[in-house]
């Protein structure tokens, strides 16, 4: 609904600029015609004050009584498909892409791996974080579901130390590996070396989607149990 202030008819006609007077009565006029907008379910009401006699300190002010059932309600879903869409990706490439590098030499396999890494750096990392921080403002904004959404985002952010703690030592020798020319590839890298990192690096990447989908899960269950 649109409020207007009870001073602010009296105000306008003092306003020592005609050109403000014009601009301020044309923007009123605009706010009582779209004074009630709602976006995605929210509620914004808008409303207009004066605040002095002088033309200059004219202002105008939007109040937002905001509608927070329905917020809560937004981050809920976001935090919960985001962290689903980041187990699928996770497991998805343990399982589907990887794997096509075992029988491939290192010389093509792992300048691919470095490609593909850096791409899931890219998209996957702010996506577990976006996902974790809406679950962490469910839980801080729903105190009757706060434990779940607070595992919901514990476990999904756990993504990132598990990354760092077990496979940082496997992205980058992977990585070295692909830099290298092909002369000292053949001097420095073992036969099976490389395929035995890759295998490596998708049961650990797949244990990390698990992560995820533990996060979804959860936040899924406290969903469901609402």
């Amino acid at each position: 609904m649109y409020e207007e202030d009870p001073d602010s008819e009296a105000a306008l006609p003092q306003l020592v600029d005609a050109n403000y007077v014009g601009m301020a009565t044309t923007l009123r006029d605009l706010l009582r015609r779209f004074s009630d907008w709602k976006v995605l379910g929210i509620s914004w009401t808008l409303k207009l004050h004066s605040k002095s006699t002088s033309a200059d300190a004219f202002v105008t002010t939007r109040s937002i009584p905001f509608n927070m059932e329905t917020a809560i309600q937004v981050l809920k879903a976001l935090g919960l498909t985001s962290s689903l869409l980041l187990a699928g990706a996770n497991i998805s490439s343990s399982y589907l892409t990887i794997p096509i590098l075992y029988t491939r030499p290192a010389s093509v396999s792992t300048p691919i791996f470095r490609e593909f890494y850096y791409r899931g750096a890219f998209s996957l990392v702010p996506i577990g974080i976006f996902s974790a921080t809406c679950s962490a403002l469910v839980a801080f904004l729903d105190p009757v579901q706060r434990q779940s959404w607070m595992i919901a985002a514990a476990v999904t952010i756990s993504q990132t130390p598990f990354t760092l703690i077990f496979m940082m030592g496997t992205n980058d020798r992977l990585n070295e590996i692909a830099e290298m020319s092909e002369g000292v590839r053949a001097e420095k890298v073992q036969g099976d070396e490389v395929v035995r990192l890759l295998r490596k690096w998708a049961w650990m990447n797949f244990g990390r989607g698990l992560l995820a989908l533990a996060g979804g899960l959860a936040g899924l269950a406290a969903v469901m149990k609402k």
